[in-house]
């Protein structure tokens, strides 16, 4: 059994650990909340504009994308950290969803112009791809010419 004389200095460190993980933990302010936000909003943007960018180099860039980009940039500019990444969100999901819809239009049209030219299972497969939506292992399976 523990002798009262030893288990002082085992509860004083205790004590002090527990101390130390209050303040810590009362030091998360809400400035510093504010500061966490803004810089996962602005990560959200970056992302965004990386995407939607990627979708105009291919030039299929949705007409309603732009504006929540810049939209996001202004509530970023403004302060409102959580609309900004809420609107960086959507622009970054429309440009993911054009560029799918440019790679499955490019699969259907190749496999509709060149189907022929490939094996009955590669065909399969592609078909199998387009149907599940999925441009980017559709265009995968198929040769390079085809990739855009």
């Amino acid at each position: 059994m523990l002798s009262v004389s030893r288990a002082l200095p085992v509860l004083v460190v205790l004590a002090a650990l527990l101390w130390q993980l209050l303040i810590g933990v009362s030091r998360v302010t809400p400035a510093l909340l504010a500061e966490r936000a803004r810089a996962d909003a602005a990560a959200a943007l970056t992302a965004a504009q990386a995407a939607v960018a990627e979708a105009r180099a291919l030039g299929n860039l949705w007409s309603a994308t732009e504006p929540l980009l810049a939209r996001a940039e202004r509530a970023l500019g403004r302060g409102e950290s959580a609309r900004a990444a809420r609107l960086a969100q959507r622009a970054s999901r429309q440009a993911s969803l054009a560029l799918d819809q440019l790679r499955l239009e490019r699969a259907r049209y190749w496999l509709s112009r060149h189907g022929a030219r490939l094996s009955a299972a590669t065909h399969d497969a592609v078909a199998a791809r387009i149907r599940a939506r999925d441009g980017a292992a559709a265009l995968a399976l198929l040769p390079p010419e085809a990739q855009p």
